[in-house]
């Protein structure tokens, strides 16, 4: 006989299976609000959510403005590397074959 499902077993324990799928993986904000307490949990909920929300709100913002930063520093360091690639090259083709003479022992220097 195979075992039961994860359904049956819940059924069999009391749980249905509605109940067992609807309820959420982690802690609710606010989730307390209904809690009787001396405390006015209920506004404390309301602020929490509030919070909560403010939060997300500004995470998602700024995640948004970094991505869009990163994308203009990525184009400014390629545009960069262009340049000095392009500078390097010319450097390379019209340097003097034998380099820059030494300042201080040149035929024109100080020395």
């Amino acid at each position: 006989e195979p075992p039961p499902s994860p359904a049956e077993s819940d059924a069999a324990a009391g749980h249905p299976a509605e109940e067992t799928a609807a309820a959420p993986a982690g802690p609710v904000v606010g989730g307390f609000a209904g809690t009787a307490s001396l405390l006015d949990a209920a506004a404390l909920a309301g602020l929490l959510r509030g919070f909560h929300g403010e939060v997300d709100a500004f995470v998602r913002r700024e995640s948004e403005r970094l991505f869009e930063q990163e994308a203009r520093n990525q184009k400014a360091r390629r545009g960069f590397q262009e340049v000095q690639d392009l500078a390097r090259g010319f450097l390379d083709d019209f340097a003097p074959e034998g380099g820059l003479p030494d300042p201080a022992g040149g035929p024109h220097g100080a020395g």
